[in-house]
């Protein structure tokens, strides 16, 4: 059958229409799926809480469970939060990615996304009771094992309250290292030597939250204590007042203590002097000097913040999560 011009022009017409709407489908997804993955540098703040409870490789995935909460009112001060948002988790390759420029801030990284399953939590929902419901924090992150190196790959964990974004980004202080979860960034990360010491329970079963080589302080998560372990070069006042400070992020203002509340200060500042908390005379604590502080139960508490400060001048500093249930 002959088929005529005009019929052949409609028929090529329909083509380059149905090819045009392809190229352009192809093309959205090209943008969506940059949009998802792209994030632009943000400081670990106190606009959110998280935690990474749980890794583990189930047939071709890697999965992570944790939990992850926007904060209605950080400080006493309500925040914007758009309920409807879709968390996004990525996860960063600290080797082959760019390096995080802090002083460029309008620069944006690409991340490696996971999917994502969102879960209830009612613990984590009861645990920062104050008025608002977080009992859909929770989330399970699937990311196929063959995205990624399990063997020898670093890897940042970042959050994103809304992966349809383009930007914004939680850059947090959770690193996937050789398949295993670590809390300090593995450039920082160093390993002190107590073998044969009481610390070894510490270290070994504990959570190493925080490493700063430059001034001899290791700090560690054990059963519900915060342990500052300082090395023979660590920097100590010679009268015996080495004030660290310890600070911390509640949900939960109306149970701070009184005089807190009545400043207006909805935080919680607990610091005192290492030597007034130093267990180093009451177990073996090898070459190492040793302070333990717990933390509070009479609150929630999210974030931590550390450090020694001298005339207003941070000898050293660190903010770090700690874990709720370790």
């Amino acid at each position: 059958m002959k088929i005529s011009k005009n019929n052949l022009r409609l028929v090529i017409s329909l083509l380059f229409i149905v090819l045009f709407i392809i190229v352009i489908y192809i093309i959205n997804l090209y943008i969506d799926k940059n949009r998802r993955i792209s994030f632009k540098f943000s400081e670990d703040s106190n606009t959110c809480a998280y935690q990474i409870e749980e890794i583990f490789v189930d047939e071709d995935n890697l999965v992570l469970k944790g939990w992850f909460i926007e904060l209605e009112r950080v400080r006493n001060v309500p925040q914007k939060i758009e309920k409807n948002n879709k968390l996004g988790v990525l996860l960063y390759d600290l080797k082959s990615g760019q390096e995080i420029n802090i002083e460029n801030e309008n620069k944006s990284f690409k991340g490696i996304e996971c999917t994502v399953e969102r879960v209830n939590r009612e613990d984590v929902n009861k645990y920062f009771e104050c008025g608002y419901d977080y009992s859909e924090c929770g989330f399970i992150a699937r990311i196929n094992k063959k995205d990624i190196d399990l063997n020898n790959g670093e890897y940042q964990i970042v959050f994103k309250e809304d992966i349809n974004q383009y930007l914004g980004g939680v850059i947090t202080s959770i690193y996937i290292v050789k398949g295993k979860i670590q809390y300090v960034n593995p450039k920082e990360y160093y390993q002190i030597d107590v073998q044969g010491t009481d610390l070894e329970k510490i270290v070994n079963n504990g959570i190493c939250l925080a490493c700063i080589s430059d001034n001899h302080m290791c700090i560690y998560q054990y059963k519900g204590e915060i342990y500052w372990i300082a090395g023979e070069d660590f920097y100590f006042e010679d009268d015996g007042s080495t004030v660290i400070q310890y600070q911390m992020e509640t949900t939960q203002f109306d149970k701070l203590p009184k005089d807190r509340i009545e400043s207006a200060c909805f935080w919680s500042n607990i610091s005192g002097e290492f030597e007034t908390y130093e267990i180093t005379d009451k177990m073996n604590c090898g070459k190492y000097r040793v302070s333990v502080r717990k933390i509070p139960q009479e609150y929630s508490v999210y974030k931590i913040w550390t450090g020694y400060c001298i005339n207003d001048s941070w000898i050293w500093y660190r903010s770090f999560r700690p874990l709720l249930y370790s």
